[in-house]
């Protein structure tokens, strides 16, 4: 019923020897593969079918001859066949898309002034995690803008994997070209931070990670691990952008999703690159204005979203990020994994958060969440552990009311600001 217009067992041939973007064009054109017992992938084909035989793949493909044809199938098997390449963000279901720009990527040339003996797949970020190969990173972005400009106008946001284990990867999205720097910053709860660089605004980002799933355990661990993962995941992108406007919070640039090489499904937030966090900043020697000017952050932080209804959970120095200007200190709170709204039931019967900063009422009455008070009773441990030695006495009773055992003689968010700026003035030159 169909006529095989070209026939080879790898796909990467179709772009090097036939012109598979323009053939596809056609709407009578189609891609498609055939698998082997082991159900791998042993062969590509581009078909073509008649009125009829579209109206067949069309009502009844799915259970016939033509269900390798349809897009969706199609397109996990084109992302499985270039996945140590290419990584396409888990949303993305458009073949002609996705062959397009498989078949622009293949055609970047690379920085270097000899070309001649590039393969398609070695002209792709032979970059490692260094200086040099960050300036040859950014000279093959500027001698390829032009068809990179082409490649963001498709609206598919996409991964251009680096050929080295440590080098540098290439993120392409509506938001521009990031390059994805393998540099650890830290790791926290559930999330691994990397370092990374926006080469439209020029400006350095810092992408937390975090695994859905873990293929090598069994199929009903994996599931539970994945149900409690996406859960959190999805709970913070939700709060994150809830903060927005805030800017007493993190902010964010971008999500997404993927499937990396071990088939593990991963979230992505590209966030501001911050200087560090308050557990290390606390260490360093800072003069008196400067701790009471962070404290006053902390504090306008913790204020913002008690009036946006939003209990934080998980309150300490570690969770407060802080960039730096000459000797000023910016101060903004992160990790909304835990972030409920005001008065939620589950969050307010069943405890949660670190337990060392879980007010008495969560660690001893198991039956009592951290609701608002209990953000509270976090910060002034946070303080306390910021501003450890000759804290003036107004500082000491502060903290002391914001750690009252009982929750109904604590005071509130907006009475610990009040009461720190009216203490602070005389002290602060």
């Amino acid at each position: 019923m169909s006529c095989p217009i070209a026939i080879n067992s790898n796909l990467i041939q179709y772009f090097t020897h036939y012109n598979l973007y323009n053939q596809i064009q056609n709407k009578n054109i189609f891609l498609t593969f055939e698998k082997n017992s082991q159900g791998e992938i042993n062969n590509w084909r581009v078909i073509q079918l008649n009125s009829f035989e579209r109206l067949l793949r069309k009502c009844f493909g799915w259970l016939g001859c033509y269900k390798n044809t349809h897009q969706n199938e199609v397109v996990k098997a084109v992302k499985q066949e270039f996945r140590s390449l290419l990584t396409f963000d888990t949303h993305e279901i458009s073949v002609k898309k996705i062959i397009n720009i498989i078949f622009q990527v293949l055609n970047l040339t690379d920085a270097g002034d000899d070309l001649s003996e590039s393969v398609a797949e070695k002209k792709i970020c032979k970059m490692a995690n260094n200086a040099h190969d960050f300036k040859k990173t950014i000279a093959f972005i500027e001698k390829n803008e032009e068809r990179f400009d082409a490649i963001k106008r498709e609206g598919v946001s996409f991964k251009i994997r680096s050929s080295q284990e440590n080098g540098l990867s290439l993120r392409i999205s509506e938001l521009g070209i990031t390059l994805l720097i393998k540099k650890h910053m830290g790791k926290g709860g559930l999330k691994s931070v990397k370092t990374a660089y926006n080469y439209d605004s020029k400006k350095p980002l810092a992408r937390a990670t975090m695994k859905l799933n873990r293929p090598s355990m069994n199929q009903i661990a994996n599931r539970i691990i994945r149900f409690f993962h996406n859960r959190i995941a999805k709970q913070e992108l939700a709060y994150l952008k809830k903060v927005q406007n805030n800017p007493t919070c993190i902010h964010l640039h971008s999500d997404y999703r993927y499937i990396g090489k071990k088939k593990e499904e991963k979230v992505v937030m590209v966030m501001d690159l911050a200087k560090g966090d308050l557990e290390s900043l606390a260490k360093k020697p800072l003069t008196k204005e400067q701790r009471f000017n962070i404290i006053s952050q902390m504090l306008d932080a913790l204020v913002s979203l008690s009036r946006q209804g939003i209990w934080h959970r998980d309150i300490k120095p570690s969770n407060f990020l802080y960039f730096k200007h000459k000797e000023q200190f910016k101060v903004v709170m992160a990790d909304f994994g835990l972030a409920v709204q005001d008065r939620n039931i589950t969050a307010a019967t069943f405890p949660s958060g670190t337990p060392n900063y879980m007010p008495p009422e969560s660690r001893f009455r198991l039956r009592i969440g951290n609701g608002k008070k209990g953000d509270v009773f976090a910060m002034g441990l946070s303080l306390e552990k910021f501003f450890p030695l000759n804290r003036p006495d107004f500082m000491d009773s502060l903290i002391r009311d914001m750690l009252h055992a009982d929750p109904k003689q604590r005071i509130s968010a907006e009475e610990a600001q009040r009461r720190f700026n009216e203490g602070c003035p005389d002290l602060v030159v």
